[in-house]
């Protein structure tokens, strides 16, 4: 699962003089593991308050708007918008959308699998007070590539798969080799045994799956 994250902070704190009320940050969440679906996911967190009655949101808006490279369906028009509202909120909200892959671009991904291809959406949030007063206003544009490849492992990943390798089979267990014979050829060299078991016990024979290729 590939799942990317955009933590944004709603950077109004009340003062020593202002009357304690809602105050968030917004967090987006992009899950692409269903592809061509994409999850949306906005999560407000209260910056401030315990809780209490004087920090709780009255009202909460979200208002998603697509770019061209998204619909809200799998078969749908590229762009449009959606609108979610809940009440009383009264400490971290969630609101979850799915939207799709336009299928032009779809088809532009399986032509061109190299070509880096960004879709773009924007997020308007909207808060008041627990009164429905004094409403106070997020918004983020995110952009973000639709075919993610991600950089080759750091030459010492390399070094320590390709040694990995050498010193154990696919189950884990030790390679054997012929006596007298080695890796290198045919011909022993003195001593290779005890190296090559000390190497054994020193490098894993599997990498861990984050590093697999």
């Amino acid at each position: 699962m590939a799942v990317l994250a955009f933590l944004c902070l709603g950077l109004v704190p009340p003062t020593s003089a202002s009357q304690p009320r809602s105050n968030y940050a917004l967090t987006i969440l992009l899950n692409n593991s269903q592809s061509p679906a994409i999850g949306l996911t906005l999560q407000l967190d209260p910056l401030t308050g315990n809780g209490s009655y004087a920090y709780w949101a009255e009202t909460m808006t979200v208002n998603v708007s697509l770019g061209s490279q998204l619909a809200w369906g799998p078969d749908g028009d590229p762009g449009g918008y959606r609108v979610v509202t809940q009440h009383n909120v009264s400490g971290t909200a969630y609101f979850n959308l799915t939207a799709y892959i336009a299928s032009d671009v779809r088809e532009n991904l399986t032509n061109n699998p190299g070509d880096p291809i960004f879709a773009t959406f924007t997020a308007v949030v909207t808060y008041t007070d627990n009164q429905g007063a004094n409403p106070r206003t997020l918004v983020r544009t995110v952009s973000f590539a639709l075919n993610y490849t991600p950089p080759p492992p750091p030459p010492v990943v390399s070094v320590l798969a390709a040694a990995a390798l050498r010193v154990g089979d696919p189950r884990g267990a030790p390679a054997v080799f012929p006596r007298g014979q080695s890796p290198g050829g045919p011909a022993a060299r003195p001593g290779w045994g005890a190296r090559r078991r000390a190497a054994a016990r020193r490098v894993p024979a599997r990498l861990p799956a984050a590093w697999r290729w």
